[in-house]
């Protein structure tokens, strides 16, 4: 019996089929240079990159102002489930975003946000967070996945295909303004510095199973 949609399927639970329904934005960011590029994924958001230099191993950011407009505006935590996920290497340890969706526009404020600060918030949803596991190195090529679960109000945080931990109860949640990466939700503030590649937005929450095969689906490219 199935749980969820086509996780038996391997096509669909290692990411090989950006066609897969639940798949809101999907960025290869190691197949996407130029200034701006199509998502992968069969909405074809117009992405933009500020900055952000390509590599063979996905987007570089400095630090300073590099950032990506996703073009990807939907109510992600309001709407429904989510997972968010990406394979992301930090070049130090000061509050960064890696990827995120504002909240409130103007003045600003996050709904949510994978990796806010490598040391005690890899994950964090309107004030509530989830620490990194024991033996955690930023510096790294790391897979991170952020699953929320709106009928429980809860999201889970895996690292590398293990489960970090679920979160106590989000209040006050909704997205605004579209998805970025490398930056805050208003794309001036909180710059990520480091590589980002892999990319992947479902409209659904993995289950722990799906996170492991995603994980090692891709897990080669990045040792």
């Amino acid at each position: 019996m199935k749980t969820g949609i086509y996780w038996q399927d391997p096509k669909y639970a290692l990411g090989r089929w950006p066609t897969d329904p639940s798949t809101v934005l999907y960025l290869p960011l190691h197949k996407l240079d130029g200034a701006s590029f199509m998502s992968k994924d069969v909405y074809g958001h117009l992405a933009v990159a500020h900055g952000a230099l390509w590599t063979p191993r996905g987007r570089s950011f400095d630090g300073n102002d590099d950032y990506i407009d996703t073009g990807l505006t939907k109510d992600l935590s309001g709407g429904g489930d989510f997972t968010a996920e990406a394979w992301i290497e930090a070049a130090n340890i000061n509050k960064i975003f890696a990827f995120s969706q504002a909240h409130a526009l103007d003045p600003y404020s996050t709904d949510w946000v994978v990796m806010l600060n490598p040391i005690d918030s890899l994950f964090y949803m309107r004030g509530v967070a989830l620490a990194p596991p024991t033996g955690f190195d930023v510096t790294r090529r790391n897979h991170l996945a952020l699953v929320w679960e709106k009928e429980v109000e809860k999201f889970k945080g895996y690292v590398n295909g293990e489960l970090v931990g679920q979160s106590a109860t989000v209040s006050g949640y909704g997205g605004a303004g579209s998805v970025k990466i490398g930056a805050r939700g208003d794309g001036t503030t909180s710059f990520f510095g480091g590589r980002i590649d892999e990319v992947r937005i479902r409209n659904r929450a993995l289950t722990g199973i799906e996170i492991q095969l995603s994980y090692l689906a891709a897990k080669w490219r990045y040792r």
